[in-house]
């Protein structure tokens, strides 16, 4: 262990590090929050991703996190980790600050910063003994030094807050810092010691002394995996909220993706999102859809690489597999939960049912060689079988999608569209389906009887191909249907008639 004084630096290992943001609670001090900055050869960050702190808790490539506090014991310690071997190399520096809310550091008692190896050993401790009327303050950066990392303490104050001390940095702040949401108490690994602790009365007392040392603070050992076998497995794991980057094993085109995560309780289940260059997240898989186990697709823009969030997951494992691996559709399959296939024949129905008594998620899509992705049917919960169109683009392939709960059954099969009801006077049906308008384009008459306050008839114009090209009608009532094939979107019942 390192204790060290304003202005010294020491190596640390490259390794996860955990750092520890302590200070002493006392009654009407202020609030202390924590947060790191990555910065280039500049001395600025590349955008404002790379600010991780409470309203931005986790870096896009996952190397550093902000887990929130621990107290225990009138000890408070705000914890961050920082995985070092896999920085970017653009990254040369780590700082590490804090900002004050109601008041100033000087009325922070005993305001410190440990750095912990995964075995809970203390490798850097520095106290802070002047601080005055700072609302900011950088405690120390980890930097890059002859191939390996060092830390300095900094112990630089700013009386600009958290807004000022990162527009140092090269971020644009418009506004003033959003104000802190109620702190969270995550199930973390950390906990404070127990020893002796003087009683703190209603005003903040002074810092300690630098001499007084480190707090105990207890440390369950962090995990740290070999990375080599998970890129060329292509398996990773983890626990918790995390960010994960995949790297496609055959890029320019798409990879199936096994994966299997345990939801920590909340209603909708984990949800998984990919995340762009600018920290925007799509979600790709949610537990109350798409189950807790089972296989979807991949890069399917042919992407080099993937940045997936992971959230109110417990633990988690996601594995890559060649496109080529998923099973070929050509007739009747059937199974559970969800799942990928290849389908190389000609446009055709895809017909859906379901084989199990639950009511959860069960729907399928098509993804194209050129990645998009179109609903072909959903069940809305119901045993009632639906139909979809089954596009296949200039490439002469698609790929299925069924997206659906771990104990729901299913059964698909694609039929010729000799099978598609065409309409003269009147069609009618239930939930998804296909028609066919052989006449021209004409007036129609859609009836339509919601299953729910929420279900809404959507009728979209199909081309040869019948890929949905135009969304023609929404809703009930008098509408002008085009000639050709016609996809309808709804949970209820539906009746088209013509008028003249």
């Amino acid at each position: 262990m390192t204790d060290m004084t304003k202005g010294a630096n020491t190596p640390v290992p490259t390794a996860p590090l955990r750092v520890a943001v302590c200070r002493r609670h006392v009654p009407g001090a202020p609030v202390v929050d924590a947060s790191v900055l990555l910065l280039d050869a500049n001395g600025k960050v590349r955008g404002d991703r790379d600010l991780v702190f409470y309203n931005q808790p986790v870096h896009p490539s996952g190397t550093v996190r902000h887990m929130g506090p621990v107290e225990g014991d009138g000890r408070i310690a705000e914890w961050l980790e920082i995985d070092l071997p896999r920085i970017e190399p653009a990254v040369r520096r780590l700082v590490v600050a804090g900002s004050c809310e109601g008041g100033f550091f000087g009325q922070v008692a005993d305001l410190s910063l440990q750095s912990m190896t995964p075995d809970g050993s203390t490798v850097a401790y520095y106290s802070v003994t002047d601080a005055a009327t700072e609302t900011a303050f950088v405690l120390g950066e980890f930097y890059r030094r002859d191939g390996g990392w060092r830390f300095r303490a900094v112990g630089r104050g700013h009386a600009s807050g958290l807004a000022g001390l990162v527009t140092d940095f090269g971020i644009a702040v418009e506004q003033s810092a959003p104000a802190r949401p109620p702190a969270p108490r995550p199930q973390a690994p950390f906990t404070v010691a127990r020893p002796e602790t003087p009683q703190a009365g209603s005003r903040p007392v002074p810092p300690r002394r630098e001499a007084d040392g480190p707090w105990p603070l207890e440390v369950r050992p962090l995990p740290v995996p070999d990375r080599a076998p998970a890129q060329a497995s292509g398996v990773c794991t983890g626990r918790g909220r995390g960010v994960v980057m995949l790297t496609n094993p055959a890029p320019g085109r798409p990879a199936l993706l096994d994966y299997a995560v345990e939801s920590e309780g909340s209603v909708f289940g984990h949800t998984v999102r990919i995340i762009d260059e600018y920290g925007d997240g799509e979600q790709l898989l949610r537990g109350s859809q798409d189950g807790a186990r089972g296989r979807t697709l991949l890069f399917r823009n042919g992407e080099s690489e993937v940045a997936l969030g992971i959230e109110d997951a417990v633990d988690w494992r996601l594995s890559l597999h060649p496109v080529e691996t998923a099973a070929v559709l050509t007739g009747p399959a059937q199974g559970n939960g969800s799942e990928v296939f290849r389908y190389a024949g000609p446009p055709a129905l895809l017909g859906l049912r379901r084989l199990t008594g639950d009511e959860d998620q069960l729907a399928t899509r098509t993804v194209q060689a050129h990645g998009r992705t179109v609903v072909s049917a959903d069940t809305g919960g119901r045993s009632r079988p639906v139909v979809g169109p089954l596009w296949v683009s200039g490439a002469g392939h698609c790929y299925v999608l069924v997206s659906a709960g771990d104990r729901t059954g299913w059964h698909i099969e694609p039929t010729d569209l000799q099978q598609v009801p065409a309409f003269g006077r009147s069609v009618s049906g239930h939930g998804y389906g296909v028609v066919h308008h052989s006449g021209p384009e004409t007036d129609v008459m859609l009836t339509h009887e919601p299953r729910g306050g929420l279900d809404v008839l959507a009728v979209w114009a199909l081309d040869e191909r019948l890929e949905p090209v135009r969304r023609v009608s929404i809703g009930g009532g008098l509408q002008r249907m085009p000639p050709g094939y016609l996809q309808i979107r709804t949970m209820g019942h539906w009746t088209f008639e013509t008028r003249g």
